[in-house]
């Protein structure tokens, strides 16, 4: 398929620059990334200047596993909008898929600094210090979730059974989801 050949809303929607994330191209159950990424590459040229463009084109080469192009792809849309903390937080998840904590963490890190209240990204901070063996730095960070009032809700509903690294012989623990 390529771009003309899209419904007129659609067509009409990426002629004024912006392009629907959730195109059922990009998220379809047929995942058709190769479809995708054309669709995206001809939208970044018909709206150069649309950071999200940029940036959706690097979420799909990241899906693809081509790495190199995403990070080009959030390069220029970072460019673009240097203070938009989604597109930090995805280009940072790229630098992950690859491979690279260190940039993955500096990149998260950044996206923390431009949305210190968006959880996910600080989650996501957290997992790329645990991956990266930073346990105190990764579990601290972590805790912040703690400051969302129906997360607290769930994993503090019995904050005097909190186990805080205190001995535990002769005691039991009880594990708890919160995530999946």
């Amino acid at each position: 398929m390529h771009w003309s050949d899209l419904p007129a809303p659609i067509l009409s929607t990426l002629r004024h620059g912006a392009v629907i994330p959730a195109h059922p191209l990009a998220l379809g159950p047929d995942r058709k990334f190769d479809e995708a990424h054309a669709i995206l590459s001809d939208a970044v040229q018909m709206a150069p200047d649309n950071p999200q463009t940029h940036a959706n084109l690097g979420n799909v080469l990241r899906d693809m596993g081509r790495f190199v192009e995403a990070q080009h792809a959030f390069a220029r849309a970072l460019n673009l909008a240097p203070n938009d903390a989604e597109v930090t937080a995805n280009c940072a998840l790229s630098y992950l898929h690859a491979g690279a904590l260190g940039e993955a963490i500096e990149t998260y890190r950044r996206a923390v600094e431009l949305a210190p209240a968006n959880e996910p990204i600080r989650s996501s901070l957290a997992q790329a210090l645990l991956t990266a063996n930073r346990f105190a730095e990764g579990w601290a960070e972590f805790e912040h979730r703690l400051t969302d009032p129906a997360i607290a809700r769930s994993v503090l509903s019995m904050p005097d059974k909190q186990w805080r690294g205190e001995e535990i012989a002769g005691r039991t623990l009880i594990l708890r989801c919160e995530q999946g």
